[in-house]
């Protein structure tokens, strides 16, 4: 069954009450003003459309207003109507954008923020929710049916949906609340996956590596505005109410930027990974018909860089500080790797899992990465760097090589390379030497063979 949910009723402005915002799972992943030609109907809408004032002021109703901010931000209207009575919201100036107010509300709620203690911080003008019907750029409501009801139309299973809303990183799938309109998408995207053949366990395994990758982004977007304009506001002395309000506009101004560059970029990036999937496949093919060479069994580098002494720097200098110090060098590695063809995996902590496909690179780019760091004043960094197969998937790589590079790594002194005897035999000579490393049995590895790379003295 291919179930198109369009139309689905969103926020779109503080004051447009007439404005139907949408989401359309089956065309664009965008919340847009939408207007449907007279003959183009468009589908049944998820929620009952909105009435409008009949006068079109921003005064409306109390009950009228409350009932419809209800079904829209699935909160209680007796929950909305105690917001009002304490102040957190104007109740002669209620509008649709209230919705994303009333979910903050609750959230700073479950957060451990009474509403008694926020409506005193309003009653003595610390702060409003005002900024709040313009603090997202794609507000979103909810679809007019429970989870239960929507899987039963999109006809897929309950234990699936679960499973792919846990690994996106999703709250629990509770089947009998009301959904979100934008949980209804993503769960349209999902059944229309499904529908095409893929298998249950590849849409988890996928809906976790997205759901990994998006809220890093989310949280690289939320970190930059905050240190870029909230920061530089409150050092000089605004209060946060008038920080809330000053930067209302800046808020979903700078997130529909980040969503723009998001969709640019993995277009951009996927069309790479997709030409380079058929030149594999195709020079495989081509091969095994005699119409050109073999390829050839093509061994790359895996390799681990961290920083020496971070521990004990984090306990000195605090947090923050270290922090800062694993971005530095993750600038000062992809800085160098640009020049390499080398490309960094994942960051994980004070270290950087780095893929070179061609082996050559491998030890030239780990001496720039290991100057870089000295001469940008990082802590002392070492590498391990280890040559064989890989498995890659989902954006990250297995196999007993990255195991191999991750202990090279460990034993490591401040400013070495470490390599393993496939990467000194596959490396170039020229410019340094190699001095053999007597290591013991590496955890849960035979003893190997170590070398550390030498240069030469200029």
């Amino acid at each position: 069954m291919r179930f198109c949910p369009a139309s689905l009723p969103l926020v779109k402005s503080p004051a447009a009450w007439s404005d139907a915002a949408a989401i359309d799972p089956c065309g664009p992943a965008t919340m847009t003003t939408t207007d449907f030609a007279p003959d183009d109907p468009p589908a049944a809408p998820l929620a009952p459309p909105l009435e409008p004032p009949a006068d079109d002021t921003p005064g409306v109703p109390p009950v009228d207003a409350i009932a419809q901010l209800a079904r829209l931000s699935g909160c209680s209207a007796d929950r909305i109507g105690g917001y009002v009575a304490l102040g957190l919201l104007d109740g002669g100036d209620l509008r649709l954008a209230d919705t994303t107010a009333i979910r903050l509300i609750d959230s700073l709620e479950s957060a451990g923020l009474p509403a008694a203690v926020l409506a005193e911080a309003v009653r003595t003008g610390v702060l409003s929710f005002r900024f709040a019907r313009t603090m997202v750029a794609q507000p979103t409501a909810m679809a007019g049916r429970t989870y239960r009801q929507v899987l039963a139309e999109l006809e897929m299973d309950e234990g699936v949906a679960s499973a792919v809303f846990g690994a996106a990183g999703l709250p629990f799938l509770d089947l009998d609340r009301q959904a979100r309109a934008d949980d209804l998408a993503f769960l349209s995207i999902v059944s229309r996956a499904a529908a095409s053949g893929i298998r249950p366990a590849a849409l988890v395994r996928a809906a976790r590596v997205f759901g990994h990758a998006l809220r890093r982004m989310a949280e690289a977007q939320r970190d930059l505005f905050r240190a870029e304009v909230e920061e530089p506001l409150i050092a000089g002395g605004m209060p946060i109410g008038a920080m809330l309000d000053e930067t209302s506009h800046l808020r979903p101004a700078l997130q529909s930027l980040g969503f723009d560059a998001a969709q640019v970029l993995l277009h951009r990036i996927l069309e790479d990974l997709v030409f380079e999937n058929i030149a594999v496949r195709l020079h495989a093919t081509l091969a095994s018909l005699g119409l050109m060479a073999p390829n050839g069994e093509r061994l790359g580098v895996v390799g681990f860089a961290d920083m020496s002494g971070f521990t004990q720097f984090v306990a000195a200098a605090g947090d923050l500080q270290g922090a800062d110090m694993a971005a530095r060098l993750e600038e000062v590695v992809a800085g160098t790797l640009d020049r390499s063809a080398g490309r960094i995996i994942k960051a994980m902590g004070d270290g950087l899992l780095i893929h070179f496909p061609r082996a050559e690179a491998a030890v030239p780019a780990a001496v720039a990465i290991v100057d870089a760091a000295r001469a940008a004043g990082l802590l002392p960094v070492h590498v391990g760097l280890a040559a064989g197969t890989v498995l890659f998937r989902d954006g990250d790589i297995f196999g007993a090589t990255v195991n191999r590079a991750a202990r090279l790594a460990g034993q490591a002194n401040p400013g070495c390379v470490l390599v393993d005897e496939a990467v000194r035999g596959l490396s170039g000579g020229s410019g340094g030497q190699w001095e053999t490393v007597h290591l013991g049995p590496l955890k849960g590895l035979a003893e190997i063979p170590a070398f550390r790379w030498m240069p030469y003295e200029s």
